[in-house]
């Protein structure tokens, strides 16, 4: 009883005041890392002090931050040899507040460490005409920032998301998932013309995209946006279908997200690979491809003014300027993407059947096979 007395004294000055920056050793590393690591340490029982530091650490970045509160109190609790699961929320009393940190500690704790320079399967190659890609995987509620250098693909960042409270699979709407596949940010629309709930921007999405529509799937509204102004985070299951970040993580976001650039791929979880299995893997994807698909796609198979692949325009220049391709391995389903003159997204799928790839829906006519 003496050691639990002594460990709530330490919860209530935690709590009435500053943290002591000489109390614990300080790590290193950003507020998303320092979360994490402080899970990890809890969740495994080792090192307490270096979570409580962790957590500590977090919470004084991210004073908005209730999961990091949390992550204090569940540490204590650990210290005191009790059970972090049962610890109190640190938050204004609510039904949901135990139960929604937890699971959001679950959701941050799932990320196990991918090797530095490793690669997504489900992004095999990223054309000319995209900037970058967003790649939201929802069991691990993360997304990824990838650019394009050269003919491959590097790993920017990544962030904590939410998506929808049913999950994901859109089909209609009003269903609060959140939908599978490749999408374009469509426009940027500033927190002056937004109320406070979506944060400081939001990023309309192209769902329906031609693959929803063949599939008779209803909705609109899929955006990437922030959260109010008094929370630093959501719960992973809560959004209405869209992918929702931090605030911070969001503005940090925006320099990448470009409308008319940026290509979100949205699926469940994908493997990860290293540089040289992920080349192995890509070049595989490829050129099992019939050879009218390895044409149309093929980074460097060019010709015309700019290479593209795709139809001739009444020039004689090809309609058609960039070859990104993805693979949504849950729905064994190829994606490649192309940008017209306009500057819009069209799409062709290609369905695995039989051991081969064999066309399903070609956007540029709108024709399902």
């Amino acid at each position: 009883m003496k050691r639990i007395a002594q460990t709530l004294m330490l919860v209530f000055a935690a709590l009435l005041g500053p943290a002591n920056k000489t109390a614990w050793a300080q790590t290193e590393g950003s507020s998303d890392e320092n979360l994490r690591e402080a899970i990890r340490l809890i969740q495994s029982g080792t090192s307490l002090d270096k979570a409580l530091s962790a957590a500590q650490q977090a919470g004084r970045a991210l004073p908005k931050s209730h999961l990091a509160n949390f992550l204090q109190y569940q540490a204590y609790i650990s210290m005191a040899g009790g059970d972090p699961i049962q610890a109190s929320p640190g938050v204004k009393p609510s039904p949901d507040a135990h139960r929604e940190l937890v699971n959001e500690s679950k959701a941050r704790g799932k990320l196990v460490s991918v090797p530095k320079g490793a690669l997504p399967s489900a992004v095999i190659q990223i054309g000319p005409g995209t900037d970058t890609v967003l790649l939201v995987e929802s069991e691990r509620s993360r997304l990824w920032i990838l650019n394009r250098k050269g003919d491959s693909v590097t790993v920017v960042a990544n962030h904590y998301v939410t998506v929808g409270q049913q999950g994901v699979g859109k089909e209609r709407e009003g269903d609060r998932k959140t939908p599978l596949g490749v999408y374009r940010i469509q426009s940027e629309i500033p927190g002056a013309k937004l109320i406070d709930f979506y944060g400081p921007l939001a990023l309309p999405l192209d769902y329906p995209n031609s693959m929803d529509r063949a599939r008779a799937k209803t909705g609109s509204g899929i955006w990437v946006h922030g959260v109010p102004s008094d929370r630093y985070a959501r719960p992973p299951l809560a959004s209405d279908g869209c992918v929702v970040l931090a605030n911070e993580d969001l503005l940090a976001l925006r320099k990448y997200a470009k409308p008319g650039r940026t290509t979100v791929v949205v699926v469940p979880q994908t493997n990860w690979l290293s540089p040289t299995a992920w080349r192995t893997m890509a070049s595989n994807q490829l050129a099992e491809l019939p050879i009218e698909m390895f044409q149309k796609v093929a980074a460097n198979g060019s010709s015309g003014s700019n290479g593209s692949g795709g139809t001739n325009g009444a020039n004689g220049t090809k309609e058609f300027a960039a070859r990104s391709v993805y693979h949504l391995e849950a729905e064994r389903t190829m994606v490649a993407e192309y940008i017209d003159r306009r500057g819009q997204s069209v799409r062709d799928y290609w369905k695995r059947e039989g051991g081969r790839w064999v066309p399903y829906l070609d956007a540029t006519s709108a024709a399902v096979h």
